[in-house]
């Protein structure tokens, strides 16, 4: 196995890269939006609660929404064990890389980092408590293998699937975190829920769709601004907002599919994992370096703090794409070795290379 990483699979899903890219977007202004809070910027308490509300409501269970409406994809054509590889190469690689960079951040930084200095217990077990953002790729992997189980399993798939979504609402109502799998299973309905919305992958919305997403999406933030629920409400007013949102970009994407917009929030969807992993060091260095300077005011730091969550991070995948390390940095699939069945596919084309090359 080299640290070369393969393109980008054929195929993809437009407007669900548009989604993940405006979620992506939402996921940077969230964490710079609480940046600027624990930073001690003048921030209307009101406004504050009410901004994180609203963003908190819904852009994580988007991504495990999301990556439900593709599960069947990506499990066609596989098995159970190397869809669990798969999977354990594009999460877990991230998770202990980025983990680690996270802590060693964290150690450089000492008392200019929001939350203090990491004894060095920590540092070791960073990654085995998913701290910071990554407990993501730990939840994820977790629920899409647990899943695929349940699918591969003919009798007994159906059976498995509803008893881990009745424990995951039974988790959720009783407010119970449970170590370990706590997250997944909080995160678990929103992924299974889009499995079974499946078909809308490969749908086009229409006006009214997209009328009728936005109403959703309206009303749910709008009960989660009044009545803040918690539970299984809050779990109900969240997937609310999720279908909503999902269902009103996909309709924008059927009428705007060529404008810069959409191809700018694909071409975001398409690179969020080195945009997700990257972005709260981008950003918080950006903060430290603009408050060292004497600027305080909101707004700046909101713009300068966006502007180095995305751009930074694309910059490094750049470059980390021309140096090869972009696999390692968990950014990219490792390209491993053909195998002999492989080999047997393309013996045509390696006799035609021999034969040249002798002839040279």
């Amino acid at each position: 196995m080299t640290a070369r990483a393969t393109p980008d699979p054929p195929g993809r899903i437009a407007w669900i890269d548009v989604a993940k890219g405006a979620g992506i977007l939402l996921v940077v202004f969230g964490h710079v939006w609480r940046g600027c809070a624990n930073a001690g910027l003048a921030i209307d308490p009101a406004v504050y609660a009410a901004v994180d509300r609203a963003i908190y409501l819904f852009h994580m269970p988007l991504f495990f929404f999301l990556a439900g409406l593709v599960l069947d994809r990506s499990l066609r054509g596989r098995t159970l064990t190397g869809y669990a590889r798969d999977r354990a190469e594009q999460l877990i690689v991230p998770l202990l890389v980025w983990s680690y960079i996270s802590a060693a951040f964290r150690v450089l930084a000492g008392g200019a980092a929001n939350r203090g200095d990491l004894p060095l217990r920590d540092i070791l077990l960073y990654p085995f408590v998913a701290n910071d953002i990554y407990w993501f790729l730990w939840a994820l992997f977790l629920i899409q293998v647990a899943l695929a189980a349940a699918l591969r399993a003919p009798a007994a798939g159906r059976t498995a699937m509803i008893g881990l979504l009745v424990l995951s609402l039974a988790v959720v109502a009783a407010g119970l975190s449970i170590p370990v799998v706590g997250t997944a299973l909080h995160d678990l309905p929103y992924l299974a829920l889009g499995y079974a919305a499946r078909t809308l992958a490969c749908r086009r919305f229409g006006r009214g769709a997209g009328a009728a997403g936005v109403a959703l999406f309206a009303g749910a933030e709008i009960l989660a601004l009044r009545l803040a629920p918690e539970g299984l409400p809050g779990l109900l007013t969240a997937a609310a907002a999720v279908i909503g949102f999902t269902v009103a970009l996909a309709a924008l994407h059927a009428r705007f599919a060529q404008s810069a917009l959409a191809r700018g929030l694909a071409a975001l969807g398409a690179r969020s994992m080195p945009i997700y992993l990257a972005h709260v060091i981008a950003l918080a260095g950006a903060r430290t370096v603009a408050l060292r300077l004497g600027i305080t005011g909101l707004g700046p730091h909101l713009v300068v703090g966006c502007l180095a969550g995305v751009l930074m991070p694309l910059a490094l995948y750049r470059l980390a794409g021309r140096l090869g390390w972009d696999a390692a940095l968990g950014f990219a699939r490792f390209r491993r070795r053909p195998t002999p069945s492989g080999l047997q596919g393309r013996a045509p084309a390696l006799a035609t290379w021999r034969a040249r090359s002798s002839a040279r």
